[in-house]
């Protein structure tokens, strides 16, 4: 019995030092996702406002929905989510906030006076809390005003699978943020951050037959240092998409780029654009390109990095993609 214990005792040891050791020196550094507890089976038919877990029933509804709170999932059973009835929601479904783990699954937003999906944190404090780890799995958001997911300021893992964003009057995917920094920008500067969409990573979605760009990371407003955004250290992955018959271009990147210094002092990316099939489009297939013009407004002056610049736009890792007509 001694015996028996004893061995016990030693493998829980083994087997705590294992987990420890794994996590310390071969950590996950994909988005950690904690999912909510399970789902109850009853659905419910009025939406509105969401501050729990919930599965919607199957249906039309004529009217947007919003998510205000954490560890929170939302599955549809074919819901569809039809806009234009109620000015107060514009958007198919607006997360505005200093939220966290949020999954969406399934549902369908067409018909919106703006944006079928709209995500943004806080941006009224000088050190904002981002809008924190929102998983989008297979949803529709079609046939919008504007953007079929638009994703602003201060967010942090933002992660798109599967889903169709397509007929949007402007772009399929819009990652964006308009902030004139201080120390940047000489007219009516922001008084609080609104810093660019951080770890946003979209896998196998269409983003197809929009009147703009498929997919659109714009940077035209964001008026930083290119120092101080280099420190932002951030990540941008789209692989796997179908970016099909856009009037605009199949993926565009405007005044924008991921940079960091690594240890050894060498530039070191982390934007992948890889395994797309990006065909059709009216303009080019992949877009790099700066249209941000030298303005009274905008301060450049010898002691930055950026004496001689005033943008700059890059993507750091472009292999197979399919690039047709």
């Amino acid at each position: 019995m001694k015996k028996t214990l004893m061995i016990i005792v030693v493998l829980f040891v083994i087997i705590t030092l294992g987990i420890v050791y794994s996590q310390v020196f071969s950590p996950n550094l994909a988005p950690q996702k904690i999912f909510p507890k399970n789902l109850k089976s009853a659905c419910i038919s009025n939406p509105g406002i969401i501050t729990q877990s919930v599965i919607i029933c199957g249906g039309r509804y004529f009217d947007g929905m919003e998510i205000r709170g954490n560890d929170i999932k939302v599955k549809c059973e074919g819901s569809v989510f039809d806009g234009g009835s109620n000015p107060s929601r514009p958007n198919g479904l607006l997360i505005d906030g200093s939220y966290f783990n949020i999954t969406v699954e399934g549902c369908t937003f067409t018909g919106f006076p703006e944006n079928g999906i709209l995500l943004k944190g806080p941006s009224n404090a000088l050190s904002p809390i981002s809008l924190t780890g929102v998983f989008l799995i297979d949803i529709n958001s079609s046939g919008n005003k504007k953007d079929g997911l638009k994703v602003g300021e201060n967010t942090y893992q933002i992660d798109v699978v599967k889903g169709k964003y397509k007929n949007n009057q402007k772009n399929g995917i819009h990652l964006v943020s308009e902030y004139k920094d201080p120390l940047r920008y000489l007219v009516n500067p922001d008084p609080y951050p609104k810093y660019f969409p951080n770890d946003v990573r979209i896998f196998n979605a269409s983003a197809s037959d929009n009147g703009e760009n498929g997919i659109y990371v714009d940077g035209t407003g964001y008026i930083r240092y290119l120092d101080d955004m280099e420190k932002e250290n951030n990540t941008i992955i789209i692989e796997g998409n179908e970016i099909n018959n856009n009037l605009g271009y199949g993926i565009k990147n405007t005044d924008f780029f991921v940079k960091r210094f690594n240890d050894a002092w060498v530039m070191d990316g982390h934007y992948y654009v890889v395994r797309n099939s990006i065909t059709h489009n009216v303009q080019s297939g992949i877009k790099v390109n700066t249209e941000r013009v030298q303005t009274g407004s905008i301060r450049c002056d010898n002691s930055r990095l950026d004496d001689n610049k005033l943008s700059q736009s890059d993507i750091d890792i472009v292999y197979s993609n399919n690039l047709l007509n």
